[in-house]
């Protein structure tokens, strides 16, 4: 309960969503996901067609998919309760819209300064730059990203939902990134 190890994962699908994840069932789900590590020493016979572990490879696609439908079920969730607030009178503040989620994007766009990682009005996390020949703002869906986009988005969400005050472990936190970037 202290503490989280964040695998070297290199299996990066970035999920599209098709409605907004309800935040208690994706924490609920999240939740013991995190707490398991999962065992992938493991191999497999080259001899049959389909000896592929898939029900791994299954496993580790699917952690993705929990990080981004907690963060984006726990944004919505805020911005619900703040704009309910404020159609009934209460005291709002720009603050209160602050999810986990904000706090990612805050990371992400800081360290990759010519991107800007957002969410587009369906609720699917997109980039957008200024593409330098044409002066042009373009944007790209995050299933779109480079493997050193998509590994920090990952490994900033999961830091993100990690317990307060929990130790953190991360396998392998060079893998597909930037020199710059690993520091």
């Amino acid at each position: 309960q202290d503490g989280i190890v964040i695998p070297a994962q290199k299996l990066l699908l970035v999920p599209t969503f098709r409605n907004v994840p309800n935040y208690k069932a994706a924490m609920s789900s999240f939740m013991p996901y995190d707490k398991e590590v999962i065992d992938d020493k493991m191999t497999y016979s080259v001899q049959g067609a389909d000896d592929f572990p898939y029900e791994l490879s299954k496993k580790y696609s699917q952690e993705y998919r929990q990080v981004l439908s907690t963060l984006i079920a726990e944004r919505f969730l805020i911005r619900n309760k703040f704009c309910d607030s404020f159609q009934n009178g209460g005291e709002v503040t720009k603050e209160m819209l602050n999810s986990n989620l904000d706090k990612v994007f805050d990371i992400w766009n800081e360290l990759i300064g010519h991107r800007t990682l957002g969410i587009s009005d369906n609720n699917n996390l997109e980039i957008s730059f200024v593409d330098n020949a044409s002066g042009e703002k373009k944007v790209y869906e995050a299933y779109k990203m480079s493997d050193g986009e998509r590994i920090i988005l990952y490994l900033v969400g999961r830091v993100v939902l990690a317990p307060k005050n929990s130790l953190i472990v991360v396998d392998e936190p060079e893998i597909y990134l930037h020199k710059t970037i690993v520091n």
